[in-house]
């Protein structure tokens, strides 16, 4: 059961750190695209 728990917990960070770095590529990729 705790593996199951701890699990998610790891995969929400995973996630969120792709999410917010997904988000800084596109940024670095529309600047140049916006000019």
């Amino acid at each position: 059961m705790t593996k199951a728990l701890n699990k998610p917990k790891k995969f929400a960070l995973l996630e969120r750190f792709v999410y917010f770095d997904h988000l800084f590529i596109l940024k670095v990729i529309r600047r140049p695209n916006g000019y």
